[in-house]
């Protein structure tokens, strides 16, 4: 009966098309956690600092960067793998 169906719940105040536009691609925030969980191995970290942890998850973060930049130049026919 309500397939194809989705709702949202949200506490956002922006308009109701710019919400579902970034609920549409989600999917692209997922993929991102995914690849540096598993691809740039950011877990387990054996740190003790804060500045060494903050250090090690914000090259985690350029590298992504860094691929997506990468990825959309090369018109997707590349793998993170």
């Amino acid at each position: 009966m309500y397939n194809g169906f989705t709702a949202v719940c949200t506490t956002l105040e922006d308009d109701i098309a710019d919400i579902l536009k970034v609920n549409r691609r989600r999917w692209e925030i997922e993929e991102s956690f995914r690849i540096i969980k598993s691809e740039f191995k950011a877990r387990p970290v054996f740190l003790q600092k804060d500045e060494r942890i903050r250090a090690h998850f914000l090259t985690c973060f350029l590298s992504l960067l860094v691929y997506r930049l990468l990825e959309h130049e090369l018109d997707e026919k590349y793998t993170v793998s």
